[in-house]
């Protein structure tokens, strides 16, 4: 954990440049990830890893959000705290091993912290 905080001191999630041209997001502008589940506060990453795909002729956007942060963060690396990225997911398990399996869902992305 501590070397993940230090690559990147702040939780944040990675945005295609389609959809954040869509949303009026600029590149570390703070934008909010939320499902019924729940919601964090993020900074958006406006990146070219992502992009959008099309399925039965609309058009779809994924978003990558990383899960390492948390509410106590790395000692050593006061900025490392940040909401909890499995707030937004059920809570389903694995029976064998208990990992969380719902690393995928839907989600809105909103510019601004709502």
């Amino acid at each position: 954990l501590p070397m993940l905080a230090e690559l990147h001191h702040s939780h944040f999630a990675e945005i295609s440049h389609e959809l954040a041209k869509e949303l009026g997001i600029q590149n570390g502008e703070k934008v909010t990830v939320s499902t019924p589940r729940g919601k964090v506060h993020v900074t958006a990453m406006v990146t070219n890893r992502l992009k959008p795909f099309v399925i039965d002729g609309k058009t779809v956007h994924q978003i990558g959000v990383p899960w390492h942060w948390g509410w106590k963060g790395v000692d050593q690396l006061p900025g490392s705290k940040g909401d909890i990225t499995n707030d937004l997911s059920s809570t389903v398990g694995d029976p064998n091993v208990f990992i969380q399996e719902t690393k995928a869902f839907v989600c809105n992305v909103q510019k601004g912290v709502v």
